[in-house]
């Protein structure tokens, strides 16, 4: 009888501490679900010229020695695509921007980096884009244009530069092929 008393007990004890702990847990998952709701949606915002925007004056070189402004969006919508280096995500979506502009009409893609690796992606970008300009860091002329803060970015851009679509998912309307 003494081992029984014992045992139920030592049961009670263990479904106490059991219920002590279960209600701890669910205190603090009402605090994180509290916390979670304060948050954003996209806490780092679009990453680009928001849809609408107007992208600012910028002048940089091409990978091929051509000079390129805002004036060369003019005459049509522009397929932009912005790469960095140093960002794992870039290297995965790199391929997916390439199927997607294939045959696109203009594409201005933009590698932010030094070096092989921003060689390497500027040539890949090279056989699709129209356009690829390599900037050595985040503060060059097109990533202030376009108010870039996150890599990858794209933006499909119409001839008075305003954005139709922007972020950092690939723009679903590409311009006419051909």
């Amino acid at each position: 009888m003494p081992f029984l008393v014992a045992a139920v007990v030592l049961l009670t004890a263990l479904v106490a501490f059991d219920l002590f702990l279960t209600l701890g847990v669910i205190r603090r998952l009402r605090e994180h679900t509290e916390l979670l709701s304060r948050v954003p949606a996209d806490p780092l915002g679009p990453g680009i010229v928001t849809t609408g925007g107007t992208v600012g004056e910028y002048a940089a070189t091409t990978v091929d020695g051509r000079a390129v402004s805002r004036a060369d969006l003019a005459g049509g919508t522009t397929v932009v695509g912005f790469f960095s280096t140093t960002c794992p995500a870039c290297e995965k979506r790199l391929p997916e921007f390439v199927d997607e502009v294939r045959g696109a009409g203009r594409v201005l893609a933009v590698v932010v980096g030094s070096g092989a690796a921003a060689e390497d992606m500027c040539r890949r970008l090279s056989e699709v884009a129209g356009t690829v300009v390599c900037e050595t860091d985040e503060d060059g002329p097109l990533a202030r244009a376009f108010a870039v803060t996150a890599y990858p970015a794209f933006a499909l851009v119409d001839g008075d530069g305003m954005v139709l679509s922007g972020g950092p998912t690939l723009p679903r309307a590409t311009p006419a092929r051909g």
